[in-house]
């Protein structure tokens, strides 16, 4: 930044004997998110306000630029959000397509009853257990960026549902881990402990 200074009032100068600076540019652009700043204009010495729009430029730009990684955070999150709880509504409903859709091969489950890793296994554990669940809700949503690829999401689960005579835990805390394969969110782990519980 370059700021001009001046003595004496403005009348004790001799206008015709300041040169023309050159026009000053001021831009900003993210691609991504369609945003574009410019400011072109003769800045003259004896004028401020070139100067004032410039800064309002410089500050707009600065702006953007600290709400854009914001914004991509909470699009990553309606992305995830919405798999999961489609997955859920797939259990509730013993249909595996969103299933077949939105996990990775190499899937991992782990519950109170064991594990279960793979894609096919998990379907078909999921398909086959005789589980019959009333409702379920889902709730606090947050993201964890642990790569660029990869995170950890978080949230409340409450369900009304019975597997294999049992009834399952209430209220429970869960996660999931996501990676980003071609572009796509794939869940690659899900994981849940009883709210209040060990």
């Amino acid at each position: 930044m370059i700021l001009l200074a001046r003595t004496g009032p403005l009348t004790d100068v001799d206008h015709s004997l300041i040169p023309e600076r050159e026009a000053a540019s001021t831009s900003c652009n993210f691609g991504r998110y369609g945003v574009a700043f410019r400011h072109n204009s003769n800045l003259y010495w004896r004028s401020a306000m070139h100067t004032a729009l410039s800064t309002v430029a410089a500050l707009t730009c600065s702006l953007l630029f600290l709400s854009s990684p914001l914004a991509a955070q909470d699009d990553v999150l309606e992305t995830v959000s919405a798999i999961e709880q489609s997955l859920w509504q797939g259990w509730k409903d013993r249909d595996g397509t969103a299933f077949r859709e939105h996990i990775a091969e190499n899937h991992l489950q782990i519950g109170s009853t064991g594990i279960t890793s793979g894609k096919e296994n998990v379907i078909r554990g999921m398909e086959d257990a005789s589980c019959a669940v009333e409702s379920f809700s889902l709730s606090n949503w947050q993201v964890h960026r642990i790569a660029e690829d990869a995170l950890i999401l978080t949230y409340d689960a409450n369900q009304d549902a019975v597997c294999d005579g049992r009834q399952n835990d209430p209220e429970v805390i869960a996660s999931a881990v996501y990676v980003r394969v071609g572009g796509r969110w794939l869940a690659a782990s899900y994981q849940e402990s009883p709210r209040g519980g060990m």
